[in-house]
């Protein structure tokens, strides 16, 4: 922080992100006092929800920490108020320039809500971690110095003028120009209807009451439909953040090759040892941060663990036992119902099932009597004997 302050005026122009720590947040007003700070969303929501769970409070705190207007912000936060009015006052004591994008800095060019640098920066270190100190920081060294310079080489290639988000970005925004209406008021200044809301675009100014614009730096959905509709080029109206040159000034520092252990330089201080290793009792713990029960343990499992259910007993149907150690009596059982649409009792349907009971029960008379004149008549005739015989040897039995 100390470098972040010799190297800058007290921070001015830079952006951070923390999970809220206190001693972060101390050193952000005493070093960096001009600095914007802001908090991870996730870690935000992951206090939240203990309090307050649920797919409503989950979608409604989302939707507001992604609103880019205040209008926008403040309908959400107070549909959190009519689920819970104690939800709300936990929400409104966050300042909202740290958590909701309507109120972010326009200075750092982003609408970033979560701290992933950090996760990635962790997930990559994951195989150092073990390590003494001098090996883990050989380690990141050449793991720096080689990302550096593949990133270099990368950008080379690369012959367009903005980097690939941008155009990602552009690809999704001219497939949803079809629903954009546009309305001139004079040579920069349009009206723009865009899923029944309605704002105004500055190309100008690069100012749109959507507030994206000026967040990112690049023309959100509606001033692209714009820039469209005057025969312009998007990629005129992209901050300069998203340049190809600026890009490569981020990896321009280079990191110089070393020599190993064996070729440093000797000096008159004691080496560094390991301390001793003492092996703790039980299994070793993986070598991950401890997750929250609803991320899952692998990539696909992100969905919430569902709860156990309590066992139920089949002789007596109750829960918190089972079978074998059961002392209740036996359930009464139920005649388990059938099923389909349930008989109606109109009078129309029930005289058709009148009719139908009667003409089975004297179609089973007429057989019962069939079977009994046919066994008085012959009483002592044999029962016939099938063959299984061909066709030609039957016949000739037969003759």
């Amino acid at each position: 922080m100390n470098d972040v302050r010799r190297a800058n005026v007290e921070g001015e122009g830079l952006t951070f992100i923390s999970d809220r720590q206190k001693g972060l947040i101390e050193a952000f007003s005493s070093v960096t006092p001009k600095a914007a700070i802001g908090y991870c969303v996730r870690h935000i929501w992951a206090n939240f929800k203990f309090h307050f769970s649920g797919m409503a409070f989950r979608d409604r705190f989302w939707k507001a920490a992604k609103s880019t207007t205040k209008n926008e912000f403040l309908s959400h936060m107070e549909a959190i108020k009519n689920l819970k009015h104690e939800a709300h006052t936990y929400l409104a004591a966050i300042p909202p320039e740290i958590w909701s994008r309507h109120a972010f800095s326009t200075t750092a060019r982003s609408n970033m809500l979560l701290n992933n640098l950090c996760e990635n920066f962790n997930s990559v270190i994951k195989e150092a971690r073990d390590k003494s100190i001098l090996t883990q920081m050989e380690w990141m060294r050449r793991y720096i110095m080689q990302r550096n310079c593949e990133k270099r080489q990368g950008v080379l290639k690369y012959g367009k003028r903005n980097i690939t988000y941008v155009y990602k970005y552009f690809e999704w925004a001219h497939n949803e120009i079809r629903n954009c209406l546009c309305f001139g008021s004079i040579v920069d200044k349009w009206e723009v209807e865009y899923m029944l809301d309605r704002h105004n675009v500055n190309l100008n100014k690069r100012l749109y009451s959507c507030n994206h614009w000026q967040l990112t730096g690049i023309p959100c959905v509606h001033a692209y439909a714009c820039i469209l509709k005057q025969r312009g080029s998007p990629h005129d109206y992209v901050d300069a953040y998203y340049f190809k040159s600026v890009y490569q000034l981020a990896y321009e520092p280079i990191i110089a090759p070393m020599p190993g252990p064996k070729q440093w330089d000797k000096t008159d201080h004691a080496q560094p040892e390991p301390p001793p290793f003492r092996r703790l009792p039980g299994r070793p713990s993986e070598k991950k941060r401890r997750k929250d029960p609803d991320e899952g343990k692998g990539k696909k499992m992100s969905y919430v663990k569902r709860v156990k259910r309590p066992n139920k007993c089949s002789h007596c149907g109750q829960l918190g036992h089972n079978k074998s150690t059961c002392k209740n009596p036996p359930a009464v059982v139920q005649e388990k119902d059938k099923g389909g649409r349930p008989k109606s009792d109109s009078p129309w349907a029930v005289g058709v099932r009148e009719k139908r009971e009667r003409r089975k029960a004297a179609q089973a008379q007429q057989a019962t009597q069939a079977q009994q004149a046919a066994g008085s008549s012959n009483p002592n005739q044999q029962p016939t004997q099938t063959s299984c015989t061909s066709g030609p040897q039957t016949q000739q039995s037969q003759a």
